[in-house]
């Protein structure tokens, strides 16, 4: 029998949490035909034995390596048959009647592509778990702290939505992939998740997608659920938070670069740069690596000589030249961004081009 509801689950170390997941499933899916897949990204805690023995009925799909929570998503996605897909952390606890509301909302609501349901912590204090899209406007405002100082302002506090209550159902930019309903007829249209946010940023380029293609994206109170947040990435902390500023950048490059105001464009961009390395610093990717034992992956940095200056690789990825807006090249012997269309050359200091200050000067793009 073809499932109405297919549920992606993406599981790495979470082993006593999965259990309480899928159990959960189990037991509020009444009345709907369900197909469950997970995804197990070479844990060592016994996860994929544990499903085998507690949850036969599941689909396993074991990987060698970690391969991040985006490809594996897209593992789960294309093997799921139903209609609708909802992908679920393995630290989510359904309550019941929530499966059945969102699928009926959606079912309600034809150019819905994603909704997502009401989360709470594991003491039932709600989770803020929407957002809007992260538009330079917002970078700023959490930036200068406008956002905690005016919680309650629609305009500084836009980016975490605190001055709304989560009490009624609404379009919404980006709710947390951590439970989230999608129509096929949508992925279809607009794909799967893009692998170049591995970890981060890839539910919200997703959304981005979504709505740039006439679909909308919900969130509906009705539905509840208990997550607990971030037990996959809270293992590697430090290393999550430095793969959270990188896919922000590539996200900045992908759904901004070319499309905003050029000086809020590179104010945004050199607050996420200074802002990635006061919080995570300079290295890395560790934590991505199946297991403790791997030799843990690092991202490209490129060194400037003996002064120590250095500049990551992935900032390269989203900068172009104020003037021609070409893609730039490093010259790490002149210590210099060179563009590779009309050849200007930039300057670098402690690792930051100087043209994202002082070239960013030219407002001439339309918001």
């Amino acid at each position: 029998m073809m499932p109405e509801l297919s549920v992606c689950v993406v599981n790495w170390n979470t082993r006593e949490l999965l259990d309480a997941c899928l159990s959960s499933l189990a037991e509020t899916a009444a009345g709907i035909v369900l197909e469950v897949i997970v995804v197990d990204n070479a844990s060592w805690d016994g996860s994929a034995g544990m499903v085998r023995e507690r949850h036969p009925n599941v689909i396993l799909l074991e990987n060698d390596d970690n391969v991040g929570y985006a490809a594996a998503n897209n593992q789960a996605l294309t093997t799921a048959r139903a209609s609708f897909k909802l992908l679920l952390n393995a630290d989510i606890v359904i309550h019941p009647g929530a499966l059945q509301e969102l699928l009926q909302f959606a079912r309600e609501h034809p150019r819905v592509g994603a909704v997502a349901p009401r989360l709470v912590y594991p003491d039932g204090t709600l989770q803020r778990s929407c957002r809007s899209f992260p538009t330079p406007d917002v970078v700023i405002y959490e930036a200068l702290g406008l956002s905690r100082l005016f919680p309650c302002s629609r305009r500084f506090g836009k980016y975490r939505m605190t001055w709304w209550d989560y009490g009624e159902a609404r379009p919404v930019d980006q709710p947390m992939a951590s439970a989230l309903l999608l129509r096929q007829e949508a992925l279809d249209e607009v794909g799967l998740f893009d692998g170049q946010f591995p970890i981060f940023f890839n539910d919200v380029d997703l959304c981005s997608r979504l709505w740039e293609t006439g679909w909308e994206v919900w969130y509906d109170p009705q539905a509840t659920m208990t997550h607990h947040e971030g037990a996959s990435t809270s293992q590697v902390r430090r290393e999550m938070i430095a793969e959270s500023h990188r896919s922000f950048l590539r996200y900045y490059r992908k759904h901004y670069r070319g499309r905003v105001n050029l000086l809020a464009y590179w104010t945004a961009v050199t607050i996420l740069t200074i802002g990635r390395w006061i919080r995570g610093g300079r290295p890395a990717r560790e934590g991505l690596a199946s297991n403790d034992s791997e030799q843990a992956e690092r991202t490209p940095e490129v060194g400037l000589g003996e002064e120590a200056t250095m500049i990551d690789a992935s900032l390269l990825e989203i900068l172009v030249c104020p003037d021609c807006k070409a893609d730039v090249e490093l010259d790490a012997e002149q210590k210099q961004i060179v563009c590779t269309g009309c050849g200007k050359r930039y300057p670098i200091r402690d690792g930051i081009p100087i043209m994202l200050i002082e070239e960013a000067t030219t407002p001439d793009e339309a918001d």
